[in-house]
């Protein structure tokens, strides 16, 4: 039987998430709201997403989303790059913000930011890798590589593929463990906006008609911001944990 101390902890996680939000509640809105908040704003009021309720396969699906890509690539990759950014800087604030700026976490982000981006594409590689093999193991695979974001935003590496040992290495016997909280704490909090999201639409729809779709994407675009940020607590607790309790 493994002691308190070795006990992966829901409760710990969740409160020590919630100690760091609450921490760096003051440099955390900021950012988010230029590097998270902003880029989904634009992309939401001049490029929003196709409809494809009409589309009668996968194929026609395929083709719209082709087209809007090819029509907003311009604007997305940006944008997109800028929401990256803005997630890594959340991270690199809950882990090594103590004591530091804004400036001093935006620049240390971006001194790791080519790093990140990579990992990030070759753990995403890794994810899809095993979803051909059916959707479980590929939930499996993230939950195992779920700190990763946490270890390249703190430094605690070596390499690209050090991190991804690293993250490999500290969940050892918790992949499942992990994604499971994972999967709880986003289905809430997406069941959640999507409620608010959908009172809030219904009462601008009837007041303002088309002229408050503003409003709608800007509270969208919230909820976005609010979920990365509450993810990223997360991931940076599990880390903490996995750090305090070893293997």
């Amino acid at each position: 039987m493994a002691s308190a101390s070795n006990k992966f902890d829901y409760m710990v996680i969740w409160d020590d998430a919630m100690s760091l939000l609450q921490k760096y509640q003051s440099a955390l809105f900021p950012i988010a709201a230029v590097f998270i908040f902003l880029p989904n704003l634009i992309l939401g009021y001049f490029a929003p997403e196709p409809d494809t309720a009409e589309a009668q396969s996968l194929k026609e699906i395929v083709q719209i989303y082709g087209v809007y890509f090819n029509e907003n690539l311009w604007l997305i990759l940006p944008m997109t790059l800028v929401g990256i950014f803005g997630g890594l800087a959340v991270y690199h604030l809950l882990v090594r913000g103590n004591g530091r700026t804004i400036g001093e976490v935006l620049s240390g982000a971006a001194a790791i930011f080519i790093p990140y981006f990579l990992v990030s594409i070759l753990s995403g590689f890794m994810v899809a890798a095993a979803a051909l093999f059916f959707i479980i193991p590929a939930f499996y695979v993230a939950g195992r590589l779920y700190p990763l974001a946490a270890i390249v935003a703190n430094k605690d590496h070596d390499g690209i593929i050090g991190a991804i040992s690293k993250s490999w290495e500290m969940t050892k016997g918790r992949g499942w463990s992990i994604i499971f909280l994972v999967f709880v704490v986003a289905f809430v909090a997406v069941v959640a906006s999507s409620v608010i999201m959908l009172l809030f639409g219904l009462m601008i729809n009837l007041i303002l008609g088309d002229s408050g779709k503003i409003l709608l994407v800007a509270l969208d675009s919230v909820f976005q911001a609010v979920l990365v940020i509450l993810m990223s607590a997360l991931g940076v607790s599990i880390y903490n944990q996995l750090k305090k309790i070893g293997n």
